[in-house]
């Protein structure tokens, strides 16, 4: 308002006015107290004192207090303070949620024996007397477990004046978390306790912090030798002296096995009593480290057990596989020896039926030599020669047993260096291979013959046994063929695998091409893919000599038999190998009998075929046959055309069913290779009389 006017006003208060107290803050901030007295004779005094330094004192405490209000009331733990009387007198919102009181129960003036008594009802405590009764206020520190499940510790704290201060402090999600991890430690000293792998632990300074029952099981440690504590020289030492280790220095044994600790190492180890175990030790960034033992004598006797039964298979299969062939070879051999012991006695030219059988002897000296380059015992011939030379006969040769759909391309590298191996196997190894591509594209294609020199680094060899990084000569063959599956190139080097249909390939080719590569210090490396064709690549190893050219080999010509007539009847003989189908025929027409001999069964179909067949009174045919049609399917054609017909069969094989996907009928004459001509022709007089009849 108007300064003057309030001056009028406060003079006029002055004069009519009696004592007087009061407090005002300026503008500024400064606090003071006023105190006006009347004089006895008339005015008055009026006395000042600054309060602004107790002002701000208490605006601190009132702050203060507000705070510790806050703090009070915002706690996680709950707290209530009960006076000398034991009523209380304050507490937070958190003390009745987490002790579990309603809503609205505790109330400030409350007796302390009323809480008690809900809590009695409740059944959240027993008896009052039991808890030292209601006017007992020591110390006390608790916990306490509520009907709905939920945990706290209690804590109680006298005052000097009397009462005590309650706090309550929620655990309820800490001892569950306690609980859990109690159950999962639990579980794991169980899963640790009962693994199948053996477990130990050691500190950095060589002492055993932990181990499980198996540990010292796989170890053939007594049950009661370890224990937590002990030093691992003691455990290497009784190890030791158990013959664990064999002969040896034991303290040199300890301190060459614990400069080792530090190291990461796996090993296979197997113990006196013929456990086997697999050890594995890795380190801790501790220092320390752990070590692990896993008995895998069982593994180790399966394993053994199934390299056993995959031996046995190899055998399996080359035992039919050789039996087949050296049958074959067999039956040339001694039906042409029979036959010519009657053409000598009789003043005939025996030259026809030795020079057969010749040929089949050098046949079954071939396959030996096959077998024999397989197992890597052959006696190889090497000498310093060079691969481009043979290539470009090769190349020469095979153009010749080539189909006009296939296109051969010959690259060999100029300054080709010379290796140091046998001439005609290497030749035999390529043609292998030339051969396996030819048929990889019955419908035509392309196959690339290449010889260039490598050099072999150490990453090439590495995952490749018996080959050294260093000079090669690389022979290739690459077909655009049918290429093979994975599965199939797991097997290609196995003796008498094959993908063909039976008598198309003996399976030897790519054995023999491995073990002839590996037994010259070499190996072979097949990269195919199906739809992709396939590329097989020969390494040897560089000559060092300069190279020696053999003179090229001599063709052999595959020379027939003339047909004869004779007296007993016609015979359409059906065999598939030329040499066996002449010796055979040379047997039956030596015997009398009129032959007719084909090679396949589409043509023994033919040669019955048409309105006037020729008289054939029986049929004699090999159950496994090139070609579309078994033995056994061309008898069942033949029979359902000429119901009376004779059919008997001839094999080599001794397990028809792995041969055939027919049924041998039973009741049709049979006759097993190698055969004399004596049983030959009783087998066919059987059967005449047995149609006669």
């Amino acid at each position: 308002g108007d300064p003057e006017d309030l001056c009028r006003e406060r003079l006029k208060r002055f004069r009519t006015g009696s004592e007087k107290v009061g407090e005002r803050t300026l503008a500024h901030g400064t606090a003071y107290m006023y105190h006006r007295k009347k004089l006895p004779g008339g005015g008055f005094v009026t006395t000042f004192t600054d309060l602004t330094k107790q002002k701000i004192a208490e605006q601190k405490i009132s702050a203060q207090a507000a705070l510790l209000e806050a703090t009070f009331q915002n706690m996680s733990q709950g707290i209530a303070v009960f006076d000398g009387d034991l009523n209380l007198a304050a507490f937070n919102p958190q003390f009745p949620e987490i002790i579990g009181y309603p809503p609205g129960f505790l109330k400030l003036g409350m007796s302390r024996e009323e809480i008690h008594r809900y809590r009695a009802r409740r059944g959240d405590i027993d008896s009052l007397l039991s808890r030292g009764g209601l006017e007992d206020t020591a110390p006390k520190y608790n916990e306490r477990t509520l009907a709905n499940g939920r945990t706290y510790i209690y804590v109680r704290t006298p005052m000097p004046s009397g009462g005590f201060i309650s706090t309550a402090t929620d655990i309820t999600d800490r001892k569950r978390a306690e609980q859990e991890l109690a159950a999962q430690t639990r579980l794991l000293e169980a899963t640790f306790e009962n693994m199948t792998q053996g477990i130990a632990v050691y500190d950095h300074q060589h002492t055993l912090v932990a181990f499980n029952s198996p540990y010292a099981e796989i170890l053939g440690l007594p049950s009661d030798f370890l224990h937590t504590g002990m030093d691992r020289r003691d455990i290497i030492r009784y190890r030791a002296e158990q013959g664990h280790y064999g002969e040896c220095d034991i303290e040199a044994l300890v301190v060459e096995m614990l400069s080792k600790a530090s190291q990461a190492e796996s090993i296979k180890r197997t113990l006196p009593n013929g456990t086997t175990y697999f050890y594995e030790r890795t380190p801790m960034p501790d220092g320390g480290y752990i070590s692990t033992a896993m008995d895998i004598t069982e593994r180790h006797e399966a394993e053994r057990q199934l390299q056993q039964a995959q031996k046995m298979e190899a055998v399996g299969q080359l035992t039919g596989g050789i039996a087949h062939d050296f049958n074959n070879l067999l039956a040339v051999t001694l039906g042409n020896l029979e036959l010519a012991k009657e053409t000598l006695e009789q003043g005939g030219d025996v030259r026809q039926f030795v020079e057969t059988a010749i040929r089949a002897t050098e046949r079954g000296a071939s396959l030996t030599s096959q077998l024999m380059a397989f197992s890597r015992r052959q006696a190889l011939n090497p000498e310093v020669t060079d691969v481009g030379t043979i290539t470009a006969e090769l190349a020469d040769f095979t153009r010749r047993i080539l189909s006009a759909a296939i296109d051969l391309h010959v690259e060999s590298q100029d300054g080709l260096w010379p290796v140091f191996a046998d001439r005609s196997q290497l030749s035999s190894a390529v043609l292998n291979l030339i051969v396996n591509a030819r048929d990889a594209m019955p419908d035509g294609g392309r196959i690339t013959v290449a010889a260039f020199n490598v050099t072999l680094s150490p990453r090439d060899t590495a995952d490749k046994e018996g080959i050294a990084p260093g000079p090669y000569v690389e022979i290739s063959v690459t077909d655009t063929g049918c290429g093979m599956t994975p599965e199939v190139l797991e097997h290609v080097f196995e003796p008498f695998f094959t993908t063909k249909k039976v008598g198309e390939g003996s399976g030897l080719g790519l054995s023999m091409v491995y073990g002839f590569a590996k037994q010259s210090g070499g190996y072979v490396v097949i990269e195919s893919e199906p739809g992709r064709g396939t590329k097989v690549r020969v390494w040897l190893p560089q000559g060092k000599d300069e190279p020696h050219v053999a003179a090229p080999g001599v063709d052999a010509t595959d020379h027939g038999h003339g047909e004869t007539q004779g007296i007993r009847g016609k015979i359409l003989l059906v065999e598939d190998d030329g040499d066996v189908r002449a010796t055979t025929a040379a047997m039956l027409t030596s015997a009398g009998y009129d032959v007719i001999a084909v090679e396949d069964g589409p043509k023994a179909l033919a040669v019955m075929a048409g309105d006037q067949p020729p008289d054939i009174e029986l049929v004699l045919s090999d159950i496994v046959l090139t070609g579309p049609m078994n033995g056994i399917e061309v008898a069942e054609t033949l029979k359902a055309r000429h119901p009376d017909l004779k059919i008997v069969f001839m094999t080599g094989y001794a397990d028809l069913v792995s041969v055939t996907n027919s049924d041998f009928i039973e009741g049709w004459g049979l006759i097993r290779k190698p055969f004399t001509k004596a049983n030959l022709i009783r087998l066919m007089e059987d059967a005449r009389a047995s149609k006669a009849a």
